[in-house]
């Protein structure tokens, strides 16, 4: 999305709002440092999520470029999640059933017992997965909300 920054110095906004992130990213800050953003960022490009200590605060990106255009700048940027870690967590579930499933079968054959069992798993992962959704949704919207409120973003007409 390109979007009008009213900012006077959009690089001098990010240095004020950005912390840089650690070099393992999943451990969260030790201390909260005033700043509300955390990534990186250049003179024309950046890459920023909340400064928390909530992981999922941290796994929602801002992601975007900017250049001068007159006496503001024009930012391209979109809210995308950094969909590689839930990717993960849903692969090990996956792996989980499969293993549940066979160490079930080889103990004791018990085909009910088995679907029992993939059923509880069904509901215990779409619980998480509805709520993984709602958090993201309103992490994605908190976030948008919030970087267009400290860089004076307005969008074009």
């Amino acid at each position: 999305m390109i979007v009008e920054s009213k900012t006077q110095n959009f690089y001098k906004k990010l240095e004020e709002n950005v912390t840089s992130d650690k070099f393992i990213w999943f451990f969260p800050p030790k201390r909260y440092n005033g700043k509300e953003f955390s990534g990186v960022f250049d003179k024309k490009d950046f890459k920023i999520h909340f400064n928390s200590v909530y992981k999922a605060y941290r796994l929602i990106d801002a992601i975007g470029s900017y250049k001068r255009k007159g006496n503001c700048y024009e930012v391209d940027y979109e809210i995308k999640e950094n969909g590689l870690k839930f990717k993960y967590i849903l692969m090990i579930m996956v792996l989980l059933i499969i293993i549940v499933n066979t160490f079930q079968f080889f103990e004791n054959a018990d085909l009910n017992l088995i679907a029992g069992i993939d059923f509880i798993f069904l509901i215990f992962f779409s619980f998480i997965s509805l709520v993984h959704f709602l958090i993201t949704k309103k992490v994605k919207k908190d976030l948008k909300k919030k970087f267009e409120e400290i860089f004076e973003i307005t969008a074009n007409s």
